[in-house]
């Protein structure tokens, strides 16, 4: 007692007492100085309370006697339960600020439990974002911050303060801070100010920003301490907190009918607490804090037996406390469409879905999220709700199909498990003669197959033939073009001489004209007779000598009728009573011999006169010359072109050329040369 009797005035000693046998460290004494500023606080002893021993340096944890408004108790200071151990202490956790003033204001003397220290971290006055971090080796359970201000040469405190909390739940390195806001610091250098965290905080660190306002950035003092337990002996199912002496700032309900009815009606606070009075009568408080009288023997807060929770009592000027919150999210699991679960609990907290219990959702096949992805967790948040929100797995989509030269894909959702068709325009057809090729979208989110066919043109059937028009080019394929040329002296529908029919994708023809006289051509040539024209539209044939048409006549007029045609329906002929059968023989200029019957003999005037009276027999199979002395028999022998033409033709068949090599000087001196042969020819009757 002499040792903390030093440490404290007479008038103090009359409202607080050790409790015995508690040995006070050596060190309070010499701490212990009472400020300057404090005057007279405990010779009021209804302010005595565990808070105040903290202006006089005392923060050991033990066993105190208080005065309350006349009424001395035993309480235990300093401690506040397991639920609210100092995370920091004298040496736990590490800490870490963005300036430190001096060795003497580092981060360590920011720690309550630094005894008989009278200093605290102090950032420099240059330092324009001040902060100080508290790091602990594991996530643990922040239940409230309690800072203080300090005294040295004059008074330090922070007014204002921006408390956050690490992600541990971020898959960012390092983990980024989530902030908490803006909380009322000091505003002496005396005073305790705790926030209590509703609901308390899983992390592995706190970050106090210290905000610039009025107060003189180079008064800048801080010592606090974080309370709070280590997050894997958090018991979920456990609401007692313990048995404390009278708190402040309560709301008092009347409405109590059990212990989870005061639990609800007080959901907005962090505690709730019971007591009853001497006629047994609960009463229900609703709780922001634990209160600065410290925490009492658990044997004066008895169990109710017919309610089976513990309440306080009046008499003994304590209360049963609770907490209202949950450290644990609903055990309704969100939907997330087209996916499979798995639960994994948040660190071995198998009874409860508590925080950091992670939800894997696996996309079913060929399914995916917006991003790609196939698989996304969701965890229990620090705020006791599963996030991230995630939206529901949608059927991948295969890239846009390889696009086929003179081909198209038949289909446009092109999703998991969707059956496309390739097909050729109209107009083509694969080189593998195949009617089309099928490819299914798969869960990798590549098609099945591309067909490697390529689309060729369709070949048509055979084009059109046109009356009397110019033969066409061979070109038989899809969209080919032919173009007919009327012959002459004929033309289209439409005047016009030439007309196009194309190919088309079923493989016809499109329709086509015929080509019609316009006028008459020139009238055909008739066998054994020669023309006379009268005019453009009648013709005049005559039959050459021994030659007569079937009615006996040797001359016959023709008309180009109203469709510009020359209607022959006769011939010139030789009558077969004309003809002498006799046997005799042939004799050619190569000296072979063979019989020749059915001969008649006529007078001609040259070789070239017995070829043509030939020539222009349909019953004349061959001839030969004998040179002798016979009658004339006149023939009309004119040089018309037509008629020399074919006899050419003729002459070129037969090798005359070499049997009359003067064919050529004859022809075109007009076969006027007056020489007597005998032609034999060989007729067939």
């Amino acid at each position: 007692m002499s040792t903390f009797s030093a440490a404290v005035t007479a008038a103090a000693l009359s409202s607080l007492t050790v409790f015995t046998p508690a040995v006070v460290p050596p060190a309070i004494a010499s701490a212990a100085v009472r400020p300057a500023n404090i005057k007279g606080i405990y010779d009021d002893i209804s302010y005595a309370s565990c808070d105040e021993l903290l202006m006089y340096g005392i923060n050991y944890p033990h066993l105190y006697f208080l005065t309350i408004n006349g009424t001395r108790f035993d309480t235990i200071c300093f401690d506040k339960g397991v639920h609210f151990i100092p995370l920091l202490g004298m040496n736990n956790g590490s800490l870490n600020a963005s300036t430190e003033r001096s060795l003497e204001r580092s981060t360590n003397e920011a720690r309550f439990y630094r005894l008989n220290k009278q200093s605290a971290w102090r950032p420099k006055s240059t330092d324009t974002i001040p902060w100080i971090t508290a790091t602990f080796s594991s996530e643990c359970l922040l239940s409230a911050v309690s800072v203080k201000g300090f005294v040295g040469t004059k008074s330090y405190w922070c007014p204002l303060l921006d408390i956050g909390y690490d992600d541990i739940l971020s898959t960012k390195k390092p983990s980024p801070y989530i902030s908490l806001g803006q909380f009322l610091g000091n505003n002496d250098s005396s005073t305790v100010v705790t926030h209590y965290f509703n609901p308390p905080l899983v992390a592995k660190s706190l970050h106090i920003g210290v905000k610039n306002s009025e107060h003189d950035p180079d008064d800048f003092g801080l010592r606090f301490e974080i309370y709070g337990e280590s997050y894997g002996s958090f018991v979920h199912s456990d609401r007692y907190i313990g048995c404390y002496g009278v708190v402040e700032n309560y709301v008092l309900d009347n409405h109590m009918v059990n212990a989870d009815n005061c639990r609800e009606d007080c959901s907005g606070n962090p505690f709730y607490g019971i007591a009853q009075d001497e006629l047994n009568v609960e009463t229900c408080y609703c709780l922001n804090q634990l209160g600065k009288y410290g925490l009492l023997h658990d044997d004066l807060c008895q169990i109710c037996i017919e309610c089976n929770y513990s309440v306080g009592s009046f008499p003994q000027h304590s209360i049963a406390v609770y907490r209202t919150y949950d450290k644990e999210c609903t055990t309704d699991i969100p939907m997330v469409g087209n996916t499979t679960t798995t639960i994994i609990p948040g660190y071995n907290h198998v009874d409860v879905y508590g925080f950091g219990t992670v939800i894997t959702f696996e996309c079913e096949v060929g399914h995916e999220f917006s991003d790609g992805e196939t698989s996304k967790n969701m965890y229990c948040y620090n705020n006791n709700t599963w996030n991230p929100q995630l939206d529901s797995c949608q059927l991948k989509m295969c890239e846009e199909p390889v696009a086929l030269t003179n081909g198209m894909v038949e289909g446009s959702r092109f999703y998991f498990n969707v059956t496309i068709k390739y097909v050729c325009k109209p107009g083509y057809v694969f080189s593998t003669g195949a009617e089309f090729y099928l490819a299914v979208c798969q869960s990798d989110k590549t098609w099945s197959s591309t067909p490697t066919a390529v689309c060729k043109r369709l070949k048509c059937s055979s084009p059109p033939v046109v009356v009397n028009a110019e033969n066409v080019p061979d070109v038989n394929y899809f969209e080919d073009v032919i173009t007919y040329t009327c012959k002459e002296y004929t033309r289209f529908p439409d005047n016009t001489t030439e007309s196009n029919s194309q190919c088309t994708a079923d493989g016809s023809w499109t329709s086509i004209e015929t080509c019609s006289f316009y006028t008459c051509p020139p009238p055909p040539i008739m066998k054994g007779a020669f023309r006379t024209f009268d005019n453009d539209e009648k013709v005049v044939y005559i039959c050459y000598g021994n030659h007569f048409f079937s009615d006996g006549s040797t001359n016959k007029s023709v008309t180009c009728n109203e469709e510009f045609q020359w209607l022959i329906d006769d011939t010139c002929t030789i009558p077969v009573e004309l003809f002498s059968p006799k046997h005799s023989f042939c004799q050619s200029r190569n000296g072979v011999r063979r019989i020749a019957n059915n001969m008649i003999t006529l007078t001609v005037r040259s070789r070239m006169d017995c070829a043509l009276k030939c020539a222009f027999n349909d019953l004349c199979l061959s001839y030969n010359l004998k040179k002798e002395d016979s009658k004339f028999c006149e023939i009309l022998l004119s040089p018309l072109e037509d008629i020399m033409n074919k006899l050419e033709n003729i002459l070129t068949e037969l090798n005359l050329h070499q049997l009359y090599p003067n064919f050529e000087k004859e022809r075109n001196t007009g076969f006027h040369k007056k020489e007597d042969y005998t032609c034999d020819c060989k007729i067939i009757y």
